[in-house]
């Protein structure tokens, strides 16, 4: 499918050594966002996943992501954590170590306790500066008494492109599409909790689109193949009740019509979706998010 047709009508990632420094653990709700933004770096993302540890073998089922702050002038290091289908973690860390090495922790974490956690740690300004300066020399990893030695793993790379805390992705992800989905339309009525933390490029290749510790979604939501007229609201999952308001509007049947709604999202990175009047398709594309 070429990238026209994908974004549509509208405009479219057990320790080796450990030779840590000392750290200080402390939860904290947004982590660095709290942190002097003159010397805040934007996140570092990865994906995880049990592919990537070295040397292995880690969990073929596991996934997950991982978000990275860096206050180079304190040495605070923030991080949020999501995970999925792997057993209880019971370590976390920061790695020094390119992909395809096994290196030595230099960032103790507190393992989750659940599918998310928040956590920052102050380590010593110039291990801060080095995760700065080449955060691809560095990795997040996630241990569990099944993979004693790392169930899952991400290697930090360049921060998406910032403006404050709007982070914007290089190029819109489809994060869903009911048109390729078994449940097909969304009906008049009907709810639908879609995830958006990751999505597919242009290419077909999944990436994360909403990292954990991201508070709101930068979307691009599509209607199209519409019965009539009707409206879609658009919201995050953790309210149990739908807004007053509408996202997309429109006004016939077939109708085609986009919209660019900033959503806030639960701790996992979900939204919901609901139509009123008349049933549609849906497509809903990742812009950026807010940090």
């Amino acid at each position: 499918m070429n990238r026209t047709a994908r974004f549509g009508a509208g405009g479219l990632a057990l320790a080796a050594a450990c030779g840590a420094a000392v750290m200080i653990p402390a939860l904290a709700s947004g982590g660095a966002r709290t942190s002097s933004t003159a010397e805040l770096s934007a996140p570092y993302v990865t994906s995880l996943s049990g592919a990537a540890e070295f040397p292995g073998p880690g969990d073929a089922d596991g996934d997950g992501a991982a978000s990275v702050t860096v206050n180079a002038g304190t040495g605070q290091i923030c991080v949020d954590l999501r995970v999925g289908n792997i057993q209880p973690a019971v370590m976390a860390h920061i790695h020094r170590g390119a992909a395809g090495v096994a290196g030595p922790v230099v960032v103790p974490l507190t393992a989750p306790s659940g599918p998310t956690s928040s956590q920052c740690v102050l380590a010593a300004v110039d291990l801060a500066a080095e995760i700065v300066a080449n955060p691809a020399g560095f990795y997040v990893n996630v241990h569990t008494a099944d993979f004693p030695n790392g169930a899952i793993r991400g290697q930090l790379g360049p921060s998406v492109s910032t403006s404050g805390t709007t982070q914007l992705l290089n190029e819109p992800l489809r994060a869903y599409d009911s048109r390729e989905t078994p449940d097909g339309k969304l009906t008049a009525g009907s709810t639908r909790i879609v995830s958006v933390a990751s999505g597919l490029d242009a290419a077909g290749k999944s990436h994360v689109a909403v990292p954990p510790g991201a508070t709101g979604a930068l979307l691009r939501v599509t209607i199209t193949d519409a019965d009539g007229a009707g409206f879609l609201k658009v919201y995050s999952n953790a309210l149990a009740t739908a807004p007053a308001t509408s996202s997309v509007n429109w006004y016939e049947s077939g109708a085609i019509v986009g919209s660019d709604p900033t959503v806030a999202v639960d701790a996992t990175g979900k939204i919901k979706l609901t139509a009123v009047i008349n049933s549609t398709h849906v497509v809903v594309d990742v812009i950026g998010y807010i940090y």
